[in-house]
């Protein structure tokens, strides 16, 4: 996200800096954003050294008219307290707007001990990915300045033109990403397995742990599902593996930004997934897809059937296809660059 977003805004007039607080050598940025590692290495440090630093960083540069606090709550903290230091070694009160970033819930930065709603305070307005977060943030800090944002997803237009992806009466499912435990793909196993599912098939597009993949075809076989399930591996383009399919499938209990959400929905998939945040953004039940609880395959299992036997209403593309309109790599950016410019007014 960091990367397609400084080089839209570099190539639409911003200047654009990128500061990383800590740094172990890993080239992760495009070329043409300028880049400033502060420190290297990431053990050891705490956020009055990495304010400092910042404000260290200031000493040499120039100020930034907005600062964009991206990745952790501790980091809107870090920047008011690099400002306050900078204004203090000349002996006047520096302001620049710090407008926070989240693409998670607040709760899942604090358990991983990112920070939460007091470092959060710190800034002057947020950008939420969702508007699940959009509403925590906005009852736990009361900042009047909380803006909905969207991740950009570049939805390959040409590919999606071309294939024929969308096709409610296949009884295909789709599960694409990562195979690893906090995903559950084993609810998805158990759900086919269930009653009045024996139609639908399944396409597992994506890896994971050798132990955890095996575990999960081991399953697949007790279920006397392995003939209903094609095994495609991790894929580089992993759209260009599959074709008339009727849904995706999640599973999770934790979604941080379900990008594969948005890119099947803008080739008129329907998603079924649990009401996680982000995803019941996206997904409105019987026009863009089917809700479950993490955990429950019967609930999984009872959609299914209930598809099979036409007992539920048909989900048009054009549906879908709107809801991931948003989403796009043009329109969710230049969204994005018109929020930021109003919050760099804010100085």
């Amino acid at each position: 996200m960091v990367n397609r977003t400084a080089v839209y805004l570099q190539r639409n007039g911003w200047s654009v800096r990128v500061v990383q607080f800590v740094w172990e050598g890993a080239s992760w940025l495009d070329e043409e954003i300028a880049f400033y590692p502060l420190i290297r290495g990431r053990e050891g440090h705490d956020l009055q050294e990495l304010a400092g630093a910042c404000a260290d960083f200031w000493d040499e540069q120039e100020l930034p008219d907005v600062i964009l606090a991206v990745a952790w709550p501790y980091v809107s903290y870090i920047a008011k307290q690099a400002l306050w230091l900078y204004g203090s070694r000349r002996q006047q009160e520096v302001f620049r707007p710090v407008v926070s970033r989240l693409g998670a819930e607040v709760g899942e930065y604090e358990r991983a001990g990112f920070g939460g709603m007091e470092a959060l305070g710190f800034a002057d307005a947020h950008f939420c990915i969702s508007d699940r977060i959009a509403d925590d943030v906005r009852k736990g800090t009361g900042c009047p300045r909380v803006f909905r944002v969207y991740n950009p997803v570049v939805m390959q237009d040409g590919e999606a033109s071309d294939t024929a992806f969308y096709d409610s009466g296949s009884l295909r499912l789709l599960y694409l990403g990562r195979l690893s435990a906090e995903k559950h793909p084993e609810t998805i196993l158990e759900a086919l397995a269930g009653e009045g599912c024996a139609s639908w098939s399944l396409d597992v597009v994506g890896d994971g742990e050798e132990g955890f993949k095996q575990e999960l075809k081991k399953k697949a076989k007790q279920l006397d599902l392995f003939d209903r399930i094609r095994w495609h591996g991790w894929k580089d383009q992993p759209w260009t593996a599959v074709d008339h399919i009727s849904a995706l499938v999640l599973a999770s209990e934790y979604e941080g930004f379900p990008s594969v959400a948005v890119e099947a929905l803008a080739r008129g998939i329907p998603v079924i997934a649990p009401p996680l945040s982000g995803i019941t953004d996206i997904v409105v039940p019987g026009t863009t897809g089917y809700l479950f609880r993490v955990g429950h395959a019967e609930e999984l299992a009872k959609i299914l059937s209930f598809w099979s036997s036409g007992l539920l209403p048909a989900i048009g593309e054009d549906a879908c296809k709107e809801a991931a309109a948003p989403y796009r790599y043009e329109v969710a950016l230049g969204d994005f660059a018109k929020k930021l410019a109003a919050c760099a007014e804010l100085g």
